[in-house]
């Protein structure tokens, strides 16, 4: 009776992973980012035709240990907590650039740390070689969010360099960007609001 009562414990074991491994679908993983899950990467991960193959190159990185897409200070410290990240970031000829970046944290207090510390990059890292500043103010996107600029005064004029929405929602923090030459108003409060829906969608990240 004994070979019978180890392969019983045996048999509930696999029977338990395989019904705790039915419930965690990608969409409901605590500690990743669903594929598909950014707002662009069906287009980023599409198959490129003739045109825009010459035209807009993209960029898909899961990597944790790159900086944020705002980055004031041009800080190389990201032990901050992070459990799972995806960057998307669109070059053109144009040209222009763009990004979308999705960082989730092992609590809602790291990445609301990770936001202040963006806040106080901005005020510390106030203006580069070339005479740009960042600068920021609130925005009402999620639980907490900045708009971001990077701009200098030329004479009566402002040449703009970047702009960017930082928001948080739970434990995650999303990130839209574009250049000064590229940017509609909308083009990043929408999508970062879509998103700081759309997160709570991934389990524990809103909870």
């Amino acid at each position: 009776m004994r070979p019978v009562l180890r392969w019983s414990v045996r048999a509930g074991a696999i029977t338990l992973a395989l019904l705790i491994g039915a419930g965690t679908g990608p969409a409901s993983a605590a500690t990743g980012i669903p594929r598909g899950f950014l707002l662009n990467e069906a287009e980023a991960t599409a198959p490129p035709n003739e045109i825009d193959r010459d035209e807009l190159w993209w960029k898909v990185d899961d990597r944790t240990a790159r900086p944020l897409e705002v980055d004031p200070c041009g800080s190389k410290r990201y032990r901050d907590g992070r459990t799972a990240m995806r960057t998307i970031t669109l070059k053109t000829s144009a040209p222009s650039s763009s990004s979308e970046q999705l960082v989730l944290y092992r609590s809602a207090r790291a990445a609301a740390a990770a936001l202040d510390r963006l806040r106080a990059d901005v005020r510390r890292c106030t203006e580069d070689r070339d005479g740009y500043r960042y600068s920021a103010k609130p925005l009402r996107v999620g639980n907490d969010a900045v708009w971001v600029k990077h701009s200098k005064k030329e004479g009566r004029s402002e040449l703009y360099d970047r702009f960017a929405v930082v928001a948080r929602r739970g434990k995650a923090l999303i990130l839209y960007t574009t250049d000064g030459g590229s940017y509609t108003t909308g083009s990043l409060t929408g999508p970062a609001k879509k998103m700081a829906v759309k997160v709570c969608g991934i389990r524990g990240v809103c909870g």
